[in-house]
């Protein structure tokens, strides 16, 4: 795996974890004030954003974070494959990725605090369950912003202030 990291500003770093190729991306955590709280939010797959930019779902993301309390952001998604079009997703053998499993888990474990789910519809049944399953191990209760007409997690581009200001329990 490929760490970088990048002083965005005088108060703000980004650091990602990338597989070999980069054409996966695990982690992305931005940090604007060590000691305050981590937002972790659960995704479909990473779009642009790298430790150096903003996409524009981690620009969103990162703004409700600071509007909130939270000192630092961590980005997980249920796929590790970067497309900016889900459709993407499904020309690779192994959207995952080899490490991101292990990056979800670690950072579940890790922060002990309760994710956000933010995947949306697009997401295969089979790995929402893998998904679940990791956070049950980790003994942290998923939240989500709001659900989708179909039951999923909606995605934060889709939401309004009110609803991301006010996670609730995702029932699963």
């Amino acid at each position: 795996m490929i760490e970088r990291t990048h002083n965005r500003d005088m108060w703000t770093t980004g650091t990602a974890l990338f597989s070999d190729c980069e054409r996966y991306r695990y982690l992305l955590r931005i940090v604007w004030q060590e000691s305050g709280p981590t937002a972790v939010v659960v995704g479909l797959n990473p779009s642009t954003a790298t430790e150096t930019k903003n996409d524009p779902t981690i620009e969103r993301l990162e703004r409700w974070a600071r509007r909130n309390g939270y000192g630092s952001l961590s980005m997980l998604n249920a796929y590790g494959f970067r497309s900016t079009d889900p459709a993407g997703l499904w020309t690779q053998s192994d959207p995952s990725g080899a490490d991101n499993d292990r990056t979800i888990r670690a950072e579940f474990c890790r922060l002990g605090v309760s994710p956000v789910a933010a995947w949306g519809a697009n997401i295969k049944p089979d790995r929402q369950a893998e998904i679940l399953a990791i956070a049950r191990e980790c003994r942290v209760e998923l939240r989500c912003y709001a659900l989708t007409k179909s039951g999923y997690p909606g995605h934060p581009l889709y939401m309004s202030d009110a609803q991301l200001d006010s996670p609730k329990a995702f029932a699963y």
